[in-house]
Formats: structure tokens, C-alpha cells, sequence
């Protein structure tokens, strides 16, 4: 484990975001922050189009 968990408070968050047509608010993943939250949690993002990853290049990303 890194060094998250050195004061023994870890949180690990998957979102799965998908290239659609639609806005869907990240409040619905019920990721909730605190301020006491610096430095304790990973969020791990995957993109997807349709059901195949989203390639990110500097084509389509800032």
C-alpha cells in the first residue's frame, strides 16, 4: 500500500465515466470529501465508449 495509509485512514473510489450524449452529476457515484480527507483517498477513473475503453491522447484531452 503507499503512503495513504500511514495514518491509517484510506479510501479508494472507482468512477466508470462513458462517452454518451448525456449528462450524468458525479454526486450519483456517492463520493463524499471532508477536509480532514488530504491525502487519504485514490480515485481511479475509467473511461469507456460503448463497452471498449476510451483511448485519451493529447487528441482528446487537455
Amino acid at each position: 500500500m503507499s503512503d495513504f495509509s500511514k495514518d491509517g485512514i484510506y479510501k479508494e473510489a472507482k468512477v466508470t465515466a462513458l462517452d454518451e450524449p448525456r449528462l450524468v452529476p458525479i454526486t450519483t457515484e456517492q463520493l463524499v470529501f471532508y477536509n480532514l480527507d488530504i491525502n487519504t483517498a485514490m480515485l481511479t477513473f475509467q473511461l469507456k465508449k460503448g463497452v471498449y475503453p476510451l483511448q485519451v491522447s493529447k487528441t482528446n484531452a487537455d
